[in-house]
């Protein structure tokens, strides 16, 4: 009898540890897939701040260029303060 319950727990805690095992390498496997969907979307929100920040430079440079266009020629800009002109 005593025997008995010792092969049960002996059986017992192997298959515990068959158990954590498989387990640990499905935990293994989802953070890897984990890590290549984050690595992925990195690249991608990457790819998009260069891409924002090219079409915001475009942008201000046309900007620029219709102003320099549009500004009277010899004339400078006025800057306000809140109580003086400063030309």
């Amino acid at each position: 009898m005593r025997k008995e319950l010792c092969d049960f727990r002996r059986e017992s805690k192997i298959a515990e540890l068959i158990m954590s095992s498989t387990v640990y390498e499905d935990l293994l496997t989802k953070v890897n897939r984990g890590r290549q969907f984050y690595d992925k979307l990195e690249a991608k929100v990457t790819q998009l701040l260069e891409r924002t920040q090219r079409v915001c430079k475009a942008e201000q440079e046309e900007r620029s260029r219709i102003r320099e266009r549009l500004a009277p020629k010899g004339l400078f800009l006025v800057e306000l303060d809140k109580k003086n002109l400063k030309f």
